[in-house]
């Protein structure tokens, strides 16, 4: 007999979860996903999940968060986070909007950070270099009318 047989299912998940746990981040919905292949019954892992949640070890709304905050520090505005992140294993949709609308007010920092950034390196007053600037941060996910309020201020 195996010795892994002798250990209940749900110390196994919970083992099994908490060395994915130890690696990274998971939504919730990721980490039941990757529990099921590794063939644990439903029931146990749902249960294990509930423990993991009430523990903290998992928090679909955090981690939302900081996804949304390292793309908006990588200069990525709201269009762009929305299409690379609410196609991503696990992430719930609506928590994803709802942070995004909360962190709206960031994303003019960050646009006038770039903006500042790149002010030195291109001359924004030849027209052919600020329309590939403009098309650059179109791109990126900003709206036009945020990139002319804040090339406006430079």
């Amino acid at each position: 007999m195996c010795s892994d047989q002798l250990i209940p299912e749900e110390d196994r998940v919970k083992k099994q979860a908490f060395l994915y746990l130890a690696r990274r981040s998971f939504f919730t919905e990721e980490l039941s996903l990757k529990l099921t292949q590794k063939g644990f019954s439903k029931e146990v892992i749902d249960k294990v999940l509930d423990l993991c949640i009430k523990q903290g070890f998992l928090d679909d709304q955090k981690l939302t968060q900081q996804l949304v905050e390292r793309a908006r520090d990588k200069g990525f505005g709201s269009k762009a986070i929305w299409f690379r992140l609410c196609y991503r294993v696990g992430i719930n949709r609506s928590i994803l909007q709802q942070v995004i609308l909360d962190t709206e007010k960031n994303q003019m920092k960050s646009l006038q950070k770039l903006i500042q950034k790149k002010s030195h390196q291109i001359h924004l007053l030849d027209p052919k270099q600020k329309s590939r600037f403009i098309a650059k941060m179109l791109r990126r996910g900003y709206c036009y009318e945020e990139i002319m309020r804040c090339l406006a201020e430079v």
